[in-house]
Formats: C-alpha cells, structure tokens, sequence
C-alpha cells in the first residue's frame, strides 16, 4: 500500500473572512487528487498533527497573513528552537520541533503565506486576498511539482 510523501497542510478560520484562505488552497489542491499528496484543512495547528506530519517527507503549511501588501511569501521553515510550551494551537515550527523530539525526524517544510485584510465575521474574502488566491496556486503547484521531482518517491507502508 502507497503512502503520502508530501502533505498540505491548510489553516484557518472559514468564518472570518480571509483567514479561511489557507483552508481553501488546500481544498483545491485536495480536488486535483495529486498523487502522493495528501491535504488537510485545519481550524488551527494542533500538536495531534505531529504524528501526520512525521509520515511526510515534505510539508507545505498554508496560512493567511494580515497584510497591506499583496505579496505573497514562500518560506522554508526550520524546527523551533523555543522551549515554550505547547497549547490548543501552535504555529509550524512548534509541529516541527515536536517532530524531531519525539520521532527525531522531521520533513523538509515550507509556509506559503497568502495576503489578508478582513478578519470580520463571513465567508467571503476580500478583494486582496481573492487577487492571491490564483497566483498563490501557481506558487503550491510549481512547489509540488518540484518536490515531487526531488526523489519524494511513493513510500511503501510495511
């Protein structure tokens, strides 16, 4: 049986606006059914993801960024070196460090961080973030595509 080797992870809260954007990507990169990719939308990053996220050889965080820019970032993160501790939330490089303490290992992993400027109650977003979504797509797919290439061959489960 085939197993994931690259995992989206997508967070957010749909009912504020744009900071349902990261849950949104994700959802359509889960539409397009990639193989060896496996996609969650998350309310928030909580430490039960750890467990997912070390059966991945990359990992992708999408979130919202409030922003008067429309820049949209993509960066490689690294485990936290913050010994703070964990709570209901955390951010990726919390996951991260988990990850390596626990399992010691831990995935390649990137945040893609897309423009926001509402967080009010609703579902739709905001002309800025709305103007993001598509080229923020091109930015994942070329993502994936090239990690797909680096030898993150299917992992074969035992």
């Amino acid at each position: 049986m085939q197993s994931f080797s690259i995992l989206i992870i997508g967070y957010g809260n749909n009912l504020r606006s744009d900071d349902g954007v990261g849950r949104y990507l994700a959802e359509i990169i889960d539409q397009q059914e990639l193989p060896f990719v496996k996609t969650l939308s998350v309310h928030q990053l909580t430490p039960e993801l750890v467990l997912e996220i070390t059966e991945a050889q990359a990992v992708i965080f999408i979130d919202a960024i409030a922003s008067l820019t429309d820049e949209i970032t993509l960066q490689s993160l690294d485990p936290s070196q913050d010994k703070t501790r964990l709570g209901h939330t955390s951010n990726p490089e919390q996951l991260l460090s988990l990850c390596k303490n626990l399992y010691h290992k831990c995935p390649s992993a990137w945040l893609l961080t897309i423009p926001t400027n509402n967080f009010e109650f609703g579902e739709m977003f905001s002309d800025l973030t709305q103007n993001a979504i598509s080229p923020a797509l091109v930015i994942l797919t070329q993502l994936i595509k090239i990690l797909s290439l680096k030898s993150y061959a299917p992992v074969e489960n035992q």
